[in-house]
């Protein structure tokens, strides 16, 4: 039984490694082929977008994908479905907070430079819907483990990859602008969006509709000092692309 219990958790840990490994790789390879499509503004551009649009996301998420592994083992199904929207409802706010933010960067940077192509931070505004999209569905890699749906787990992370990476790519290399770039981005969102919600309701069908046991404020209250600690490092590790991006141009 020890031998099972043991096989079940490298498992769970197995498919939450491939599917950073392959965020990390998909990111890597949209850059190496990007510099392949396309000429130097236009890849300092999409860089820009690419890089602020990932640090909102990373930021927004706080520690709420993390919550799931704490708030949901052990407990009945119906509970567990309860807790599940919360946590949706929850990032589904932030997503539109994040949102908010995108839109204000954007028209802060036409305000300052009132052209497309002299302010790479104002395709930021085709981005806007994006965080409202994305957001909700950086539960699930972990929401997948937690219901013993490894297998699936790392399916999820192989599609998102992909269907990610071909949305930047796939434009591009048709020749596509920016703004249809950042439309594919979108459209992509969404549709991994609709797979995840339907794959969540399928995960507790059947299950009793019940009040959640834990509230948006005790939530809130696990996530952000979780969130706060990734900060840090998002920032270390970030933090010379900004300086690129503030002291030089496209």
């Amino acid at each position: 039984m020890a031998d099972l219990s043991n096989r079940k958790l490298a498992d769970q840990a197995g498919a939450l490694a491939i599917g950073r490994l392959l965020a990390v790789l998909s990111e890597s390879l949209v850059m190496l082929a990007l510099v392949r499509l396309m000429g130097k503004a236009e890849v300092g551009a999409l860089s820009a977008i690419l890089l602020v649009y990932q640090t909102s996301v990373l930021l927004g998420q706080l520690g709420y994908p993390s919550a799931v592994m704490y708030f949901l083992p052990g407990r009945p199904l119906a509970e567990r479905r309860a807790i599940t929207w919360a946590l949706l409802r929850a990032l589904f706010g932030v997503g539109a907070l994040t949102s908010l933010v995108l839109a204000g960067i954007a028209g802060y940077t036409w305000w300052q430079t009132p052209t497309v192509a002299a302010g790479s931070l104002v395709y930021l505004l085709f981005l806007v819907p994006l965080p409202l999209l994305d957001l909700p569905t950086r539960l699930l890699p972990n929401l997948l483990v937690a219901e013993h749906r490894v297998r699936t787990s790392a399916a999820m992370g192989i599609f998102k990859a992909l269907s990610g990476t071909l949305s930047i790519l796939l434009p591009i290399a048709l020749g596509a602008e920016l703004p249809v770039v950042a439309a594919c981005m979108v459209a992509s969102g969404a549709l991994y969006l609709l797979v995840s919600l339907k794959l969540i309701a399928g995960l507790f069908d059947g299950a009793e509709r019940v009040p959640s046991p834990v509230g948006q404020l005790e939530l809130w209250r696990f996530s952000f000092p979780l969130g706060l600690t990734s900060v840090t490092s998002i920032i270390n590790n970030r933090i010379d692309r900004y300086l690129i991006l503030g002291t030089y141009t496209a």
